[in-house]
């Protein structure tokens, strides 16, 4: 993994970690955008470049949930694709 990605992908670990599946995370199924998040920084790591895409799209849909976490109008819990379109479709995040 070039020096930049890592650099990249240690800082989201440091900033959005313990938002998205820390103790006190007020995101319902966090864990599953976190597992995303690693499988596509390891992805980065095998397949460099190839990669980065999908690791961007995490990290942006990381940054998203920080956003929804530390806005102080949003009082109901945020889930992660939560399961409620009848086509089984899925969203990323949402707060009824």
């Amino acid at each position: 993994m070039e020096d930049d990605i890592k650099e990249l992908v240690e800082g989201a670990e440091e900033v959005y970690k313990p938002i998205i599946v820390g103790a006190n995370s007020r995101i319902e199924r966090g864990s599953e955008l976190w597992d995303q998040f690693e499988s596509a920084s390891l992805a980065c790591a095998r397949f460099g470049a190839a990669g980065e895409r999908q690791l961007h799209e995490k990290i942006n849909e990381l940054a998203t949930a920080k956003m929804l976490v530390e806005d102080p109008t949003i009082v109901h819990p945020i889930s992660y694709e939560p399961n409620f379109l009848p086509s089984g479709r899925k969203i990323d995040l949402n707060s009824p």
